[in-house]
């Protein structure tokens, strides 16, 4: 008889807390698994086990559910934002502009705009990628607290072209969140 997922995480927990050397109670393990069962079996399972080979104490719930769905923050972002911006320098170069400006979307556009506009970076020598990216980053990370951005809602989406989850651009991001704004 195959076992359900919240009998599977149960196991898993309990193989924990022995190889811990910790006394869990099954109270605090049935708990674990309410809130856990949510989750996709396959990546909670991954989870549980990445405590395993790590020196600490039985997880907290929040550090097992960290490892599942794991948060992003503004760094995380703006380095994605700065990395889009570069590329598209490469792909569309100084005379593609209104294609640059779509690839990119609203948000990186204004970090565009506020870094010198699409001309001037794009007269960047490849010696100074790496310094612009450095400021790219920089004026990201700025635009993204300017906006009050969620680093997070940036990982939700459909990709219409390839019918398969994947990620939003940040332009869209910050164009629905003004839109749903103005909306109210």
């Amino acid at each position: 008889m195959q076992k359900n997922p919240k009998e599977i995480i149960f196991e898993a927990l309990r193989r924990l807390a022995i190889i811990k050397g910790q006394d869990i109670t099954s109270e605090r393990i049935e708990l674990y698994c309410e809130i856990l069962e949510q989750y996709p079996l396959n990546k909670t399972c991954d989870a549980i086990k990445t405590f395993v080979l790590k020196k600490s104490n039985f997880p907290d719930l929040p550090d097992i559910i960290a490892i599942i769905e794991p948060t992003l923050d503004i760094r995380d972002v703006a380095n994605e934002m700065a990395g889009e911006i570069i590329n598209a320098i490469l792909k569309f170069g100084a005379t593609n502009l209104a294609d640059a400006k779509i690839c990119l979307g609203d948000l990186a556009w204004y970090v565009v705009e506020r870094s010198g506009g699409w001309g001037i970076l794009c007269l960047t020598e490849i010696d100074n990628l790496g310094t612009l990216r450095a400021q790219l980053r920089d004026m990201s990370k700025m635009a993204i607290a300017k906006y009050k951005i969620d680093p997070n809602i940036t990982r939700v989406s459909y990709n219409e072209k390839e019918k398969k989850p994947g990620m939003k651009r940040l332009g869209e991001c910050i164009s629905q969140t003004l839109s749903e704004l103005g909306s109210k």
